[in-house]
């Protein structure tokens, strides 16, 4: 969104040839972004099924502190009383992505910030955001984002997230904001 208002901006000080063409275009593109839905945030009056209700809050107070533990589908099914296929076609439908894909994912966003902004031993890390074990989290760390753990924190972060995907981002502001 801010990139297209500033390329509105330079558009207007360097009027080239066809700017005008440009900026009605530019314009339209914002318009259907405004109008269809698609702006982070447009979910935020929503509320979700009384099923994803009891599941989320379940999962804020288990991973309100740390070490994250690893919380599985058929508990949170369970914890919600439904069954284990219902809450991923509610996850599916709300968030766009399994429970079980999600839940790893918001774990390894966890290991991300803590692979980024400490010097703790990634052994640690793994423990820290629920991994059985250092061969289990490198695995699937770099399953999702395509390099190991080390290689990921000696690059700083590489530009991929975990929360890139919008539904997992959702639903991390639903548990973690």
């Amino acid at each position: 969104m801010a990139g297209l208002c500033a390329y509105l901006i330079w558009l207007g000080r360097e009027q080239a040839d066809g700017w005008e063409h440009h900026v009605e275009q530019t314009l339209r593109v914002l318009l259907q972004l405004f109008t269809s839905g698609f702006l982070p945030g447009n979910d935020a009056g929503t509320t979700p099924s009384a099923p994803l209700s009891v599941v989320l809050d379940y999962l804020r107070r288990e991973w309100s502190r740390m070490p994250l533990r690893r919380v599985d589908v058929d508990e949170l099914a369970s914890t919600a009383y439904v069954s284990r296929s219902y809450l991923n076609r509610l996850f599916q439908g709300t968030f766009g992505i399994s429970v079980a894909a999600a839940l790893e994912r918001l774990r390894c966003s966890r290991a991300e910030m803590l692979l980024t902004r400490t010097d703790m031993p990634i052994s640690s890390i793994a423990r820290e955001c629920g991994f059985a074990d250092l061969y289990h989290f490198s695995h699937r760390f770099t399953l999702l984002y395509g390099v190991p753990p080390s290689v990921y924190r000696g690059a700083g972060g590489p530009a991929s997230s975990a929360l890139d995907h919008a539904g997992v981002r959702r639903l991390a502001n639903a548990l973690w904001s």
